[in-house]
This record gives C-alpha cells, structure tokens and sequence, in this order.
C-alpha cells in the first residue's frame, strides 16, 4: 500500500514539474513573425544591396521598362475600346513637392502612361484603375503625390482620369508608393474587376 502511494506521489510530481516545464517553454517563445520583405535569391545581403542600389538618389531615374508598345483592350464582346501605352517608368520617383514626400520605409514609383480611346464611343479612365503587383503578389494602388513645379515632371503632368471622347487619348504620370525592399514585377489595368497585364518589368 505504501509503495502504490509512493509511486502515486512520484508521477503526480513529475506530472506537475513536466507540466510547469511545457508552460514555462512555451510562455518563452516568441510568435512566428511574418519573414521580411526582400528580393527572392540566395544571397540576401546582396539582394538588399540591390535593392537600396534600386532607389539610391543618385541613380539615374529612369529604369528600362516595357514602354513603346500599345497593350489593346476589348470589351466583352471582343471589340477594341483603348490602347494603352508605358511611355517611361521612373524608379525612384523624386520630382515630388515638398509637401509629398514618401512615408519612411517607402519610395515613389512613378508611369508615364498614354492612354487613348480607339472605340467609337466615350470610354471613362481614372488613375484608380491601374496596380503594380510586387514579386510576393502583393498589389499597390495609386498615391497622390503632387508634382515640383520646378521638375522635369512638370512638363509631364499628372495623369488625370476622365471620359476620353472616341479618337482622343490621355497622358500623364501615375504614382505608386512601394516598400523599399521589393521587387515590382508587373502593372495592371483593373477596371470593373477586370485585371489587364499592360507592362512586366524586367
């Protein structure tokens, strides 16, 4: 009897200091943090020298990226409605005012897009409807950030979306704001749900 209350008492303790052992390892961990956003290689410190390389000032501003060439939409009967060209892409952005500067952590990206209206009837476009999707699959809406008056940019202009009557295009800058360490991959036109791959960046 003595010995069955013996062997009781030993698993009881060595349940409670197991027990406290778990919790106390347990309360130690920290969570899982999400992994940071950086470039997909095998060098990470390479790929964040690259990446501040990518947004660096002092680089020039504009990076290859696909321009020149028209990417046509079609309504949903086929029929041709705009044609929307990538004139230049400008990495980093700087022809900021004073008064839009990028939040910490974040640079400007900015197109200069062409868009006109090939259909025979008015066609609406605004700003909203364009995205760049990064290398992770993450989609970055336009900013507003209004343009120095003394920039090359200003001879650009902002994009300004409206109604674009048949035969009459559009042009002018849109502004993305897009975390340092990440690679863009593509830009979209969204319009009604609708997603239209119109430049992948290389």
């Amino acid at each position: 009897m003595l010995l069955k209350r013996a062997l009781f008492a030993m698993l009881l303790v060595f349940g409670i200091v197991a027990g406290s052992f778990g919790a106390a390892t347990a309360a130690g961990t920290p969570a899982v943090a999400p992994m940071p956003l950086q470039f997909q290689g095998d060098d990470e410190e390479e790929a964040t020298q690259e990446a501040d390389e990518d947004v660096d000032a002092d680089d020039a501003d504009t990076r290859g990226a696909a321009a020149g060439g028209a990417v046509e939409v079609v309504d949903e009967r086929g029929n041709p409605i705009l044609a929307i060209t990538i004139e230049e892409m400008f990495v980093p952005w700087e022809d900021y005012s004073e008064y839009s500067t990028p939040d910490r952590g974040y640079y400007f990206v900015a197109m200069h897009v062409t868009v006109e209206n090939i259909s025979d009837s008015e066609q609406e476009v605004t700003d909203f409807d364009f995205m760049i999707r990064d290398e992770f699959g993450f989609l970055y809406g336009t900013s507003f950030a209004s343009i120095d008056e003394d920039s090359p940019s200003e001879e650009i202009g902002e994009f300004e979306g409206d109604d674009i009557d048949a035969g009459d295009s559009i042009t002018g800058l849109i502004v993305f704001s897009i975390p340092n360490e990440v690679e863009l991959v593509d830009l979209f036109y969204a319009p009604y749900g609708r997603l239209i791959t119109v430049a992948t960046f290389e």
